[in-house]
């Protein structure tokens, strides 16, 4: 008897305590990103026997390996 007392007086605490008007909405919507166009150029190292494409805005960086 003494445990269905506090549990309903436990679940009674959380209904108040989770009856709160302070809290806040969430946004409509998310801000535009306006991304580069998709322009692409061919790279071929002269250390490899291949080539591919890579995007006009990246930089290609030959890495030492130690």
């Amino acid at each position: 008897m003494r445990f269905k007392h506090c549990f309903f007086l436990a679940i009674i605490a959380l209904i108040f305590i989770g009856c709160k008007n302070d809290y806040a909405p969430k946004p409509r919507g998310y801000f535009r990103i306006d991304l580069p166009e998709k322009k692409y150029k061919t790279y071929q190292s002269p250390d490899c026997p291949f080539y591919f494409n890579i995007p006009e805005y990246a930089i290609v960086l030959k890495t030492q390996i130690v």
